[in-house]
C-alpha cells in the first residue's frame, strides 16, 4: 500500500500518521489460488488454464499451487503487451536446491521474436545445463538485461519476491531499470547485460505462463502463492506493506 504521511496537531501535540493508498491501483492480474484454481481475482477477469497436475497445498495465505517441475504450468489470461512499466509480487517456497525455476514469463517459443519481463528463482536450465541464480530480467532471442542474486531462498520457508521495472518507449532496456526485493528488502543485485539491447516496450507472444518457459525449456518445481501483476512500479513502501500484510495474514487486495 502506498503510504502518504500527514501531520495531525491536537492541543499543540503533533504526530505523523500513515495513509495507505489502494493496492488495486494498476493491478492487472492477481492469482491467489485460494479456491485451488487459476482464477484472476483482480477484477480484470484474466482467468488462467491449468496444465499438467499441480497440487493445491497450504500457502502463505490460504492455498497455493505446488508444481512438480514436470509439465505442470498455468496459462494465464494476461499478456505483456506494449509494456513499459511493471511489478510482479509473488510468494514461493522451495524445499531444497533441486527446486526452483521460472515463475512468470511471456516470451513465447524460441526464435519467434517475443520479449518478456521474466522472473525465475535459482535453477538449472535445460537449454544450456547451467545453474542460474534468482533473476529478474527482460529476455528475448540472444538478448538479456536485468538483475540477479544468489540470496538463498531454498530453505523450506516461504519467501516474498518482488521485481519492478520501467523503461520509456523507444529506449534501450538497461539493467539499471530493474529492482529486486526479497522479504521486503531491496537486494544489492548483480547485473546481467548483453551487448545487444532490447528496446521498450515489451511485447510477449500469446499469454503469460506461470511455471514454464518454452524458450529456456524450464518448468518450475516448488510452491507458488499470491501472484500480483501491476502495470506500474510499486514504491519501496508499498512493497514492504505487501510483505508485512502477508506475514500478518491480512494480505488480500485492499
Amino acid at each position: 500500500m502506498k503510504t502518504r504521511l500527514f501531520t495531525v496537531c491536537v492541543l499543540f501535540f503533533c504526530f505523523v500518521a500513515p495513509v495507505y493508498a489502494d493496492l488495486k491501483d494498476g493491478l492487472q492480474a492477481y492469482y491467489c489460488f485460494d479456491d485451488c484454481s487459476a482464477k484472476d481475482t483482480s477484477g480484470m477477469n484474466r482467468n488462467g488454464t491449468i496444465f499438467g497436475a499441480p497440487v493445491c497445498v497450504n500457502g502463505k495465505i490460504g492455498k497455493a499451487m505446488y508444481f512438480s517441475g514436470n509439465q505442470d504450468y498455468i496459462e494465464t489470461g494476461y499478456s505483456q503487451r506494449n509494456l513499459m512499466s511493471y511489478t510482479i509480487s509473488v510468494w514461493v517456497k522451495l524445499t531444497d536446491n533441486n527446486e526452483g525455476g521460472v515463475v512468470f514469463q511471456n516470451r513465447g517459443p524460441l526464435y519467434q521474436g517475443g520479449t518478456s519481463i521474466t522472473l525465475m528463482t535459482t535453477a538449472i536450465l535445460p537449454s544450456d545445463g547451467n545453474r542460474y541464480p534468482t533473476r529478474f530480467v527482460a529476455d528475448t532471442d540472444n538478448k538479456i538485461a536485468g538483475v540477479n542474486t544468489n540470496t538463498n531462498i531454498n530453505n523450506n520457508e516461504w519467501h516474498h519476491i518482488v521485481g519492478t521495472w520501467a523503461t520509456p518507449s523507444g529506449s534501450a532496456i538497461e539493467s539499471g531499470n530493474f529492482k529486486l526485493f526479497i522479504d521486503g528488502n531491496k537486494i544489492a543485485s548483480d547485473v546481467e547485460q548483453g551487448d545487444n539491447r532490447i528496446i521498450s516496450p515489451i511485447n510477449g507472444i500469446g499469454k503469460a505462463l506461470i511455471g514454464k518457459h518454452e524458450a529456456w525449456g524450464n518448468f518450475f518445481r516448488g510452491s507458488i502463492d499470491e501472484i500480483r501483476i501491476y502495470d506500474r512500479v510499486l514504491s519501496d513502501i508499498e512493497i514492504k506493506q505487501l510483505y508485512q500484510d502477508a506475514r500478518s495474514g491480512s494480505g488480500k487486495v485492499k
